[in-house]
């Protein structure tokens, strides 16, 4: 949360400065509305940016935890036999991105298999993310 404020504190601060500039061709508004201008302004997008964060956070949460329960009910496969499947490369540094991997979705490595795709099996799609937002907005 304490992110989440920070973050949407910085937008806020931009909106803030943004709309005082804006501000100065209202010649016919004194500093105090222009103020009030930039503050109702700021405080727009602080709240827009805490309720789209903290949105975006509960859905990662979510598809976080679906492929962590997905990856729980497999069958284990041996760090023998999932070096294995990539014989052209380091078998240490395979064994290490295993790990990795299943640290990030807190399960066992042994739960990882060696046909697991990023995207497909693992929902780690960071360009899809960004188009999906995008197709948002436009609609």
């Amino acid at each position: 949360m304490r992110q989440t404020i920070g973050c949407a504190g910085i937008i806020a601060t931009v909106a803030f400065l943004i709309a005082i500039i804006a501000s100065l061709f209202a010649t016919e508004t004194d500093l105090g509305q222009r103020l009030l201008i930039a503050l109702m302004t700021a405080a727009t997008a602080f709240v827009a940016a805490v309720i789209l964060i903290s949105r975006d956070r509960r859905r990662r949460a979510a598809v976080v935890q679906s492929v962590r329960q997905m990856l729980l009910d497999r069958e284990d496969v041996s760090d023998t036999d999932f070096a294995n499947h990539f014989p052209d490369h380091d078998p240490t540094l395979i064994v290490q991105t295993r790990q990795a991997v299943a640290e990030f979705f807190e399960v066992p490595a042994v739960k990882l298999h060696p046909t697991d795709g990023l995207r497909k099996d693992l929902k780690f799609d960071l360009a899809g993310e960004i188009r999906r937002v995008l197709d948002e907005f436009e609609s």
